[in-house]
């Protein structure tokens, strides 16, 4: 998957969040991000990876988000790996 494929996941992964309140208010409390510090750093690597590893922490959520952003479901975890793979070596 390309750098860019990646990013856009993450940023649909973003809009998924922010598709209902509290699944936003969950992540941004769990993540310790203000909406000021999201906002700045959306277009971040290590901000977009933290969307996914939220996203890929509960299979509830990886299975609404590939409805949401109409995407196969093993995408947002092949999207992970790109963004950060330091982690997965």
């Amino acid at each position: 998957m390309s750098p860019q494929n990646a990013e856009t996941i993450a940023a649909w992964g973003l809009l998924f969040l922010s598709s209902e309140q509290d699944r936003l208010e969950r992540f941004m409390k769990l993540s310790g991000l203000s909406v000021a510090a999201l906002k700045s750093s959306a277009h971040d690597r290590t901000t977009l990876a933290g969307i996914l590893d939220y996203i890929l922490s509960d299979d509830g959520l990886v299975l609404g988000f590939a409805e949401f952003a109409e995407i196969d479901p093993e995408l947002p975890a092949a999207a992970r790996r790109t963004l950060a793979p330091e982690h997965f070596e």
